[in-house]
């Protein structure tokens, strides 16, 4: 029996994409708990609860949802990693997987779009958040 000479590269593609796949679910999960793993900062659900903590109620992100947006206030402090930040910490433009590096507090909450993510200090994932 003669082996595809294509199969290691059908393999590697294969298992590549899972592994994308996976690290996407695990972002999107990230993404979503985010807000919930931040003991003792609120996050408003209703617009009522969102003015009451001070934030703005308002149309955001690619799918023009209405949601509350709240200032951090930590906003441009440098980080190394998301447990330091009232939102993320988020990466340099330019920083490369895998580096060290150090990054800034984002100014609201939650950051809408894509931002590189820094735990302890190394670019480990980029996250879109709409």
């Amino acid at each position: 029996m003669s082996l595809n000479p294509a199969l290691p590269i059908v393999v590697a593609v294969v298992g590549g994409v899972a592994a994308s796949l996976l690290s996407i679910a695990i972002a999107i999960r990230e993404a979503d708990s985010h807000r919930l793993v931040k003991p003792g900062i609120p996050f408003p659900e209703t617009e009522a609860e969102c003015r009451s903590h001070g934030g703005i109620w308002a149309e955001g992100g690619a799918s023009r949802r209405y949601g509350c947006f709240l200032q951090t206030g930590d906003s441009g402090r440098a980080c190394t990693d998301d447990i330091e930040c009232e939102d993320i910490c988020e990466a340099p433009a330019g920083a490369e997987y895998g580096t060290k590096t150090t990054g800034h507090c984002t100014g609201t909450r939650p950051s809408l779009g894509c931002h590189g993510r820094l735990r302890g200090g190394v670019l480990y994932t980029y996250v879109c958040v709409d």
